[in-house]
């Protein structure tokens, strides 16, 4: 067995690793559906992408991953319209509600609006600045909007509309090293059977999915990870490190080593919590 750090964004190593997660996902919950994405693309009259809204229903929850409405068409109500509707699709796939981050300088004050409440905040995400962590369990819109949500998505038009979001929100927080970060865990025979993913930008890691399969726990594996992805955040100039977990994962693993919860959300799934930690790296 040995673990192999790279930067490579390759979708498919992000996929092995997921692997024994997705199986404990499956096991603590019964929920095997792999969900389902919603969007909506905003268009000029060519038909040029403008900007958008993206998110995903997974586990009874509609995540909102990111929007963009330009300068141009704000105040337009274009943002709580578009809203309106994918709150209203991801109702009829059985959402119980609805979440999403939005820094200072961005619009958690539109969703608090929008009766959105903020459940914790990660300081100095960027430096100066903090990610607002907003949820929403009552009052969606179910009717009412001129926007049609779409479940599949031409991956140039999300990109398009990502650019135009980080180039927006650039003018306010330098994007500094944005860079993705995976520990393959290989067995004897090269194949990938585990390992942690993450992402690395505006001075913070993610950690995304930390996997092992079940009779490789017990043997410090998860510690020995964490280890090298705090290790190297540092050298990429990390002030801190973040990443979320169930409360049927390892929300105790990572208090033993100095995350402290800033923000949860209950019955995500129904009957279990999520749970939101964060660590500095800089005191």
């Amino acid at each position: 067995m040995q673990i192999e750090l790279t930067d490579s964004n390759d979708p498919s190593l992000r996929a092995a690793i997921l692997v024994p997660l997705a199986a404990h996902l499956q096991a603590s919950t019964g929920i095997s559906t792999p969900g389902v994405s919603l969007s909506i693309i905003l268009r000029d009259a060519r038909g040029v992408v403008e900007g958008g809204m993206f998110g995903s229903v997974r586990y009874h929850w509609f995540k909102l991953e990111f929007a963009f409405i330009p300068e141009h068409r704000r105040g337009e109500r274009n943002g709580a319209r578009m809203l309106s509707a994918m709150e209203a699709a991801a109702v009829r796939h059985g959402a119980l509600g609805a979440w999403m981050q939005s820094f200072s300088f961005q619009a958690p004050g539109f969703y608090i609006k929008q009766g959105y409440h903020e459940v914790g905040r990660l300081l100095d995400r960027p430096p100066g600045h903090y990610d607002a962590f907003l949820a929403k369990t009552e009052g969606f819109a179910q009717e009412g909007s001129p926007f049609d949500v779409s479940e599949t998505l031409a991956a140039d038009d999300r990109l398009a509309v990502m650019e135009r979001l980080r180039a927006w929100s650039d003018q306010f927080a330098p994007p500094g090293d944005r860079r993705d970060l995976s520990l393959l865990v290989r067995n004897e025979a090269g194949d990938i059977i585990g390992g942690l993913w993450g992402r690395s930008g505006r001075d913070w890691l993610f950690i995304d999915l930390l996997a092992l399969p079940p009779e490789l726990r017990g043997e410090r594996l998860g510690s020995r990870l964490m280890d090298m992805a705090e290790a190297e955040a540092r050298k990429r100039g990390c002030i801190g490190v973040w990443l979320d977990t169930f409360s049927f994962q390892a929300r105790p693993f990572y208090e033993k080593r100095g995350f402290q919860v800033f923000a949860e959300i209950p019955d995500y799934p129904r009957g279990h919590h999520r749970y939101f930690l964060s660590k500095r790296l800089d005191t």
